[in-house]
């Protein structure tokens, strides 16, 4: 049922505890995004992140605005190699971005992917 297929990819695959405890292993974070999940990601979590260096943008977006609530977007290609990055998109960005930025231990993606 395809219905079932893209309800999969709807739900985030982690949870409160799994983002809040790589929030507590990293002092300066960013959120790769600046729709609804990175948005909320940033609301809910204000005041648990010690310093929030802003959102992370693709170099090949552009957005008129240069800032959310006052944070900086950042294109992508600019942000510091080892920059500890929450990945707040949809899963098939998120697996875009998986080849740009890979998998380590300093990027938190909401989605278990391959």
């Amino acid at each position: 049922n395809s219905c079932q297929s893209e309800l999969k990819y709807s739900i985030p695959e982690i949870n409160y505890d799994d983002i809040n405890d790589f929030i507590s292993k990293h002092k300066k974070i960013y959120i790769y995004g600046a729709g609804a999940f990175a948005k909320s990601t940033a609301f809910v979590f204000r005041d648990k992140i010690q310093e929030f260096a802003g959102f992370i943008v693709s170099d090949s977006k552009k957005y008129e605005d240069r800032e959310v609530w006052g944070y900086p977007l950042i294109e992508a290609s600019c942000v510091p190699s080892n920059s500890a990055i929450i990945v707040a998109l949809n899963y098939k960005y998120s697996e875009e971005v998986l080849t740009q930025l890979g998998n380590g231990e300093n990027i938190l993606y909401f989605w278990r992917l391959p």
